[in-house]
């Protein structure tokens, strides 16, 4: 019998253990702080089939935590307006942004999925979103994650479901944002501070 408790134990630290070590996967180029970034501008988000409102939203809780992680506000009309003057047929030709918008960087967010399937009582949501940041002057990419939330959200009634996912939502995006910022490096100037 004690012997079965010990090996209930060690299999419930193990599970404790990795499940608290998950690692977030990103990229970020080796010699980021040579490239001494300070201006990020953060492009819509890119969204085909999603609430223009869950997009916004997005955006405006990325913009915040740039500024925690050091890096100066930029105002969402100042970057669409100089975005739009600039008119880039292909925003993979990054490096053309670079005089109009006068930043070091810009960030792009997709939501790739979000998706919801109602099933009597319970629903099931799914959230995906990447995250890239290229160098306006030179079109690289610096850094970038792929970052997924899931969830099965339970009730009673619908209407009562339909709010908890909406709810979900929008603490599924804090979270990704959250995550990301985990992994997403300190302001230049920041580190000396």
């Amino acid at each position: 019998m004690n012997l079965n408790k010990f090996r209930f134990i060690v299999l419930l630290f193990v599970l404790l253990f990795v499940g608290c070590s998950f690692k977030i996967h990103h990229y970020l180029v080796p010699d980021y702080e040579k490239k001494q970034i300070r201006l990020i501008a953060v492009l819509p988000v890119e969204a085909d089939s999603c609430d223009p409102e869950l997009a916004d939203l997005l955006r405006r809780m990325i913009i915040d935590a740039l500024y925690f992680k050091g890096y100066p506000k930029i105002s969402i009309q100042s970057t669409d307006e100089k975005v739009i003057a600039s008119k880039p047929e292909d925003l993979n030709q990054r490096q053309l942004l670079e005089p109009h918008i006068g930043v070091d960087a810009i960030l792009r967010a997709k939501l790739v999925e979000l998706s919801t399937k109602f099933n009597f009582i319970f629903a099931t949501v799914n959230i995906r979103v990447d995250l890239e940041l290229f160098s306006t002057r030179t079109g690289e990419l610096l850094w970038g994650t792929s970052l997924k939330e899931s969830e099965i959200v339970m009730d009673v009634t619908p209407s009562r479901l339909r709010l908890k996912t909406a709810q979900f939502y929008e603490l599924s995006i804090q979270t990704i944002v959250e995550r990301a910022m985990k992994t997403f490096p300190e302001a230049f100037g920041m580190e000396e501070a």
